[in-house]
């Protein structure tokens, strides 16, 4: 079930006996969005669906009930946006890209086949309070699309390699304003990223291993002075690496285990 705590016995309590007895709500993928917390559970009437919180017993409630009656959505890859909530959920006839407001209903930004159906490791992430994914219209493969919450504002981001083949983005990770990725381009391979959600913001740090090979960069974590540190490999092997989001700025951190 849902629990708060303040990090002391005496203000860890539970917030709401969603299904009563012993199995519980299966409370699962919690995710912050402005004041509010969302995450999934099911209970006996609906089945598993949208729940959300403000910290209070009466403000834990249902938020989105998209799957009629029992049948579940199963709401997933929960991620925020400034007070806007991005998830995933199935109306029991497709798999959907929603988004949802504090004061809600959440809204159907599109039937897209989201990178979480494949798999993709990290496949969103927000940008400002932009959505940017990995998704495929069926026509131009898996690209990084962007959202702004609204169906019209749902679209290709870049078409990074032309064709139903696509550039493979993943490993979305957001630093606030922007985000960084991995995607792969017929000539120089997979190397990082960075977008701010328009196209004109979009661009390919480095290609860290140069030419057609790739660096496949991956685990990207967020240092205390705004740059980012990321897994790659180059010259010197896959080793640690870290970058601003421009090509001066992005360099070998250290060569842990010096060779190739």
């Amino acid at each position: 079930e849902p629990w708060l705590s303040d990090g002391t016995t005496a203000g860890t309590m539970q917030l709401r006996d969603i299904t009563p007895g012993g199995g519980g709500s299966q409370v699962f993928e919690l995710a912050r969005a402005g004041s509010l917390v969302y995450f999934r559970a099911t209970s006996p009437a609906t089945g598993y669906e949208l729940w959300r919180t403000d910290g209070t017993a009466s403000g834990t409630v249902l938020a989105d009930d998209i799957g009629p009656g029992q049948l579940s959505s199963h709401p997933s890859y929960l991620v925020g946006g400034g007070d806007r909530l991005y998830f995933v959920a199935w109306d029991g006839a497709t798999i959907d890209l929603f988004a949802r407001d504090p004061a809600g209903p959440a809204r159907r930004l599109g039937t897209l086949r989201h990178a979480a159906t494949t798999g993709l490791p990290r496949s969103q992430a927000p940008a400002g309070s932009s959505l940017v994914l990995a998704a495929d219209d069926g026509a131009s493969g898996f690209e990084p699309w962007v959202s702004d919450g609204t169906p019209p504002g749902t679209r290709v981001l870049a078409d990074l390699l032309p064709g139903v083949g696509g550039s493979g983005p993943e490993e979305f990770f957001s630093t606030g304003a922007r985000a960084f990725f991995s995607a792969c381009d017929a000539t120089l391979g997979c190397e990082p990223w960075v977008t701010d959600g328009t196209p004109g913001g979009t661009s390919m740090v480095l290609d860290i291993a140069v030419g057609a090979a790739s660096s496949a960069p991956e685990s990207f974590a967020l240092l205390p002075d705004g740059r980012v540190a990321f897994a790659a490999t180059g010259l010197e092997g896959r080793e640690l690496w870290v970058s601003d989001g421009t090509a001066g700025g992005t360099r070998l951190l250290a060569d842990v285990t010096p060779g190739s």
